[in-house]
């Protein structure tokens, strides 16, 4: 690829200011000559298969700490980095509880703290 001779000149003029300490050359327009780049996500990293932990089973009461734990550890292997509260969302998704109620979010919220050697 080549580079526009006046972006060229424009560099060197830059690199002559900051050699000899003075102003830089006020910038003028560039009319870019490309197609703009438009921001795209990368995708997350894959997880490893879900843990076999049935989801919709009516009540917190019905999973144990360790299939919770479960749940926690899995979702948080695609490394991406979440608050306690998108972490709450996310397991509550998996499990299927569709509303935020106290106990649910008291006991979800002490695994992933234990998890985290914090304080339940």
């Amino acid at each position: 690829m080549e580079v526009p001779q006046d972006l060229v000149d424009r560099v060197a003029a830059l690199q002559d200011a900051i050699r000899t300490g003075q102003a830089a050359p006020a910038p003028q327009h560039v009319t870019p000559n490309t197609e703009p780049v438009v921001g795209v996500e990368a995708p997350a990293p894959a997880r490893g298969q879900r843990p076999y932990v049935t989801a919709g089973r009516g009540t917190i009461d019905a999973y144990s700490d360790w299939e919770i734990s479960r749940m926690v550890q899995w979702i948080k292997s695609d490394g991406r980095l979440r608050s306690e509260d998108e972490l709450l969302a996310a397991v509550m998704d998996d499990l299927g509880f569709e509303r935020r109620g106290a106990k649910i979010v008291e006991r979800i919220t002490g695994v992933i703290r234990g998890l985290e050697g914090r304080p339940k």
